[in-house]
C-alpha cells in the first residue's frame, strides 16, 4: 500500500483499539504509581450485565476516590479502568467506536459507552414491574424498604419530576402496617421526606408497644407478703392535727373528715361492706369469705402459673370448725441447712423459695437465671434471682425431694410449695369423687 494512502474507517478503528490495548498493558506496568495495598475493584461479570454494572460502578468509584486518579492524565485514568474492568469486558471495549477516535482515551467517554451497552440492555418494562410488585417485607425496617425502592428506581428510567412522587406511592401502597397506610392516606400534601418520617414513627411506637407486651406477659403467683393491704397506714402522728379526733370508720385519730379517714374507699374484711376497718366493725354472725379466683397465664419459659385474686364475697354459714387453720404449712429440713416451714398454696403451680433460707449452703452458688416473672395479685411484676434445685427432708417422714425452686428475694414472698408438688410430696390429697361428676 503506498504511503499516501489513507486507511479505510474500520481500519482507522482498529488501530486505535489496538493502541489503546497497549495503553492497557502500559498502565498495568506502572500499577506502582498508585498507593500499594488498595485492590481493584473485581472485574465485571457480563451474567445478569444490568445489575453486574451498577455494582462494579459503585465500586470504582470509591477506588477512584481512594487512589486519587484525579490527578493522573486521561490516557493513564482509561487504562486503570480496563485493567480493572476484567478480560471479557476489555473484549467488549475493544469492538466499541468511538467519535471521535481520541474519546477512547478519555475515561468519562468510556464509561459512557460500557453505561449504554449495560444499562441498555434493561427490560424497563420488567423493571418497572419489580418497582411497584416490591412491599415491605414482614421483618424489614422502613429505612431498609426505602433504600430497596431507591435501588429498584434506578434501573426504572423515571424523569426526574416523577421520581421522588413514584417511591412515596410505592411506599403507601406496599407498607405492610394498615393503619399506617390510613394515616399516609389521610395526608393532604404528602412528600416522600413527611412518608418515610410518618413511617419511621410508626414503626418506633410500635416497638415500644411490643416491649411493653413482653415486660408484662409474665408468670403469676398467688402467695406474697402484703401487709399494707391488711394493715392500712394510719396518719404518722395524728396529734400533730389540733383537730384530731378518734374515727369510728378506722379506729384512729384524725380530722373528721373523709378525705382523711384511711378506711373510705376500702372494703371491710370482715362484712364486706365499704369505707370502714374490720377492726371497728360493728356486724356479727356474718363473716366475709375470701374466694380464690383462678386464671393461667404463660410466659417466656413456658411455665403456667395460677393467678389468684381474692374478691370479697359473703357466705352464710352455721357452723365453723375452730381447729380448722387458715394456712396450710409444711416443715422440710434442706440439705446441709436448716429446717424451713413452707406455706402449701393449691392455687399456684410454681414453687418459691427465699434467698435467705439457702444463705451459706452449697445451693446459693447453683441459682441458675431464668426469664420467669412472677405477676403479684394487685398487678405488680417481681423478677425472681434464678432457679434453684435443692434437696428436701420431709421432718415428719424422713422421705427426701429434689425441687426446683424458684429463688426470690426475702422482702417480696413466703416460701410457697405449689399445687404439684404438694400432692407429689404427698402433703395434700385432691378427693376426685368429691370434685368431679
Amino acid at each position: 500500500m503506498p504511503r499516501n494512502c489513507k486507511m479505510s474507517g474500520e481500519e482507522g478503528a482498529t488501530a486505535t483499539n489496538t493502541a489503546n490495548t497497549a495503553s492497557v498493558e502500559g498502565a498495568q506496568m506502572q500499577q506502582s504509581s498508585l498507593p500499594s495495598g488498595i485492590p481493584m475493584p473485581k472485574p465485571l461479570i457480563l451474567d445478569n450485565v444490568a445489575a453486574n454494572w451498577k455494582k462494579f460502578k459503585r465500586a470504582w468509584d470509591n477506588y477512584a476516590v481512594v487512589v486519587r486518579l484525579q490527578r493522573f492524565d486521561e490516557e493513564y485514568k482509561t487504562a486503570t479502568f480496563l485493567s480493572a474492568i476484567g478480560e471479557e469486558a476489555l473484549e467488549i471495549y475493544e469492538g466499541m467506536t468511538f467519535n471521535p477516535p481520541e474519546s477512547s482515551k478519555v475515561l468519562d467517554s468510556v464509561v459512557q459507552k460500557f453505561e449504554e451497552y449495560c444499562i441498555g440492555q434493561t427490560n424497563e418494562t420488567f423493571e418497572r414491574y419489580l418497582f411497584n410488585s416490591r412491599s415491605q417485607k414482614e421483618d424489614e425496617s422502613i429505612d431498609h424498604y426505602v433504600s430497596a425502592l431507591r435501588t429498584l428506581a434506578k434501573s426504572c428510567n423515571f424523569c426526574q419530576c416523577l421520581h421522588d412522587s413514584l417511591i412515596r406511592d410505592r411506599i403507601v401502597f406496599g407498607v405492610k402496617e394498615p393503619a399506617l397506610r390510613k394515616k399516609l392516606l389521610q395526608e393532604r400534601q404528602l412528600t416522600l421526606e413527611k412518608a418515610i418520617d410518618i413511617c419511621k414513627s410508626g414503626e418506633t411506637t410500635a416497638q415500644h408497644l411490643k416491649d411493653l407486651a413482653t415486660a408484662t406477659d409474665s408468670n403469676e403467683v398467688h402467695a406474697l407478703k402484703h401487709g399494707d393491704d391488711r394493715k392500712p397506714k394510719l396518719p404518722k402522728d395524728p396529734r400533730d392535727s389540733k383537730n384530731a379526733k378518734r374515727c369510728k370508720y378506722c379506729g384512729g385519730n384524725h380530722e373528721l373528715k373523709r378525705e382523711k379517714c384511711p378506711a373510705y374507699g376500702k372494703t371491710c374484711g370482715k362484712c364486706g361492706k365499704s369505707n370502714h376497718f374490720a377492726r371497728v366493725c360493728k356486724q356479727r354472725g356474718r363473716r366475709k369469705k375470701r374466694v380464690n379466683t383462678v386464671s393461667v397465664s404463660s410466659s417466656d419459659s413456658g411455665e403456667s402459673l395460677f393467678t389468684v385474686q381474692l374478691t370479697p364475697e359473703v357466705d352464710s354459714v352455721h357452723a365453723i370448725q375452730g381447729n380448722i387453720p387458715s394456712k396450710i404449712t409444711a416443715t422440710m429440713k434442706l440439705k446441709g441447712g436448716p429446717e424451713i416451714n413452707f406455706q402449701i398454696d393449691t392455687g399456684a403451680t410454681c414453687d418459691v423459695l427465699k434467698l435467705s433460707s439457702i444463705k451459706g449452703t452449697k445451693y446459693a452458688n447453683k441459682i441458675t437465671p431464668t426469664n420467669q416473672v412472677l405477676k403479684m395479685y394487685n398487678a405488680s411484676t417481681l423478677r425472681p434471682l434464678g432457679k434453684c434445685k435443692v434437696q428436701l427432708t420431709n421432718s415428719r417422714d424422713n422421705r427426701k425431694y429434689k425441687v426446683n425452686f424458684t429463688i426470690v428475694e426475702d422482702e417480696h414472698c413466703v416460701n410457697l410449695i405449689g399445687s404439684k408438688t404438694a400432692q407429689q410430696m404427698q402433703l395434700i390429697t385432691i378427693r376426685n369423687d368429691k370434685t368431679r361428676g
